[in-house]
């Protein structure tokens, strides 16, 4: 069984992100530290989910997430800079 892995407040940015089932999202992101990390932002696509805008490609970000095995779940994002 694998450990899970936390990590929080990554400096990275999406690469590439698509729908996946009714309101989230998979996500291509890429970090300094990590590489390119496959995550889910379960809600994403929803009217009222904040972090909507701000997963947009090539943005700046600070992200956090766990992750067992291969694909990770967003726990929080915020913008990294102006």
């Amino acid at each position: 069984m694998t450990d899970r892995e936390r990590v929080l407040l990554e400096t990275g940015f999406v690469l590439h992100q698509r729908p996946y089932r009714n309101s989230s999202q998979l996500l291509e992101c890429f970090t300094a530290a990590h590489g390119r990390v496959g995550l889910v932002a379960r809600g994403s696509r929803r009217a009222t989910s904040r972090q909507r805008a701000l997963l947009q490609p090539f943005v700046p970000l600070r992200l956090s997430w766990v992750r067992r095995g291969e694909l990770g779940r967003l726990t929080e994002v915020e913008p990294d800079g102006p």
